[in-house]
């Protein structure tokens, strides 16, 4: 598993950009809609990226040492891994060090863990969201009926 400080020195030289190892608690000092995380009713965040940080690699992305993302990985078998993502509003005052983070992330963990596949879910009512994890290089696969949380629709997309 690679580590925060590999991250770091991996990541493209951008001011005030890093990772830190993520904590449950950072999620409380990003600014979320509640119609970011609709599913959110139906389980406990903490909890959830609690789990999410002990199964796999979790970091939060700091842009001028304020908490913007919160990136992680779970492998799920040998050469497959998962990627999850909770991004706060004021990411939008920052698409570009975002989009740099969001893809050196997903580059490095595919290639330090010597994936051949790393997918991720948008629920089928976040176009945006959708867009962006295309852009990333990601690509639709299907729609999964009813399979987040709450009962969304969602795609699975992957990169392989």
């Amino acid at each position: 598993m690679i580590n925060i400080i590999e991250l770091n020195e991996r990541l493209p030289r951008k001011a005030g950009v890093c990772y830190i190892p993520m904590v449950p608690s950072h999620l409380h000092h990003m600014r979320i809609t509640e119609d970011q995380l609709p599913f959110a009713k139906a389980v406990s965040m903490d909890t959830m990226l609690e789990m999410q940080a002990r199964l796999g690699l979790a970091v939060t992305a700091l842009v001028h040492g304020k908490p913007v993302a919160m990136f992680g990985c779970i492998v799920l078998w040998t050469g497959v891994a998962e990627m999850w993502s909770i991004i706060s509003d004021d990411a939008r005052r920052y698409p570009k060090q975002l989009t740099i983070v969001a893809k050196s992330f997903s580059d490095i963990v595919a290639q330090s863990l010597s994936l051949h596949r790393l997918q991720l879910t948008v629920r089928s009512d976040e176009p945006r969201a959708l867009r962006w994890a295309e852009y990333l290089g990601f690509e639709i696969e299907g729609l999964m009926k009813k399979y987040s949380p709450d009962g969304a629709d969602t795609y699975i997309l992957a990169r392989v």
